[in-house]
């Protein structure tokens, strides 16, 4: 998982595995975090936007299935319609990334961490602004798996936002 995030951010496997182990605040404020956050083509993502919800409503509803059967994630959302709007609001800057943190602090790491890939390969299905979207997937990634606790603690049947 640490190795598809440097892919997606231009980071060393190393800094994937540092930035992980920051406090969710501490994370936002690196300069290595500031910097990918500075990089991601808004624009793009923007343009882009049409064709990603496509996917997502089309393949959100397998993820879903899988976090529900494989992982035990309940409850899980009947439709991705949610999923779409956070992924708006969170990388189109309309709110806040630590919200974002609290509404999956639940899942626990060790859920989070199974998640992400599959997460992210979501957007491989895009024609445009695949390797943005996948960049911007993986920096949320990153944030929720910093601000997750232990996998001793999350609870992986914690509701979904």
């Amino acid at each position: 998982m640490d190795e598809l995030l440097c892919k997606h951010l231009g980071i060393s496997v190393q800094e994937v595995a540092i930035l992980r182990t920051l406090d969710p605040a501490s994370l936002l404020l690196t300069p290595l975090v500031r910097r990918i956050i500075d990089s991601i083509n808004f624009p793009l993502l923007r343009a882009s936007l049409p064709q990603a919800q496509d996917v997502l409503k089309r393949d959100l509803p397998d993820f879903y299935t899988w976090l529900a059967h494989d992982l035990n994630v309940a409850p899980i959302p009947t439709t991705p319609d949610h999923a779409i709007e956070w992924i708006e609001d969170f990388l189109l800057d309309r709110r806040s990334i630590p919200e974002l943190i609290t509404l999956h602090r639940g899942l626990g790491s060790m859920v989070l961490m199974q998640a992400t890939p599959r997460f992210i390969h979501l957007f491989d299905a895009l024609t445009f602004g695949r390797a943005e979207w996948q960049r911007a997937a993986a920096l949320l990634c990153l944030a929720l798996l910093a601000g997750a606790p232990p996998p001793d603690q999350g609870d992986a049947r914690a509701m979904l936002p």
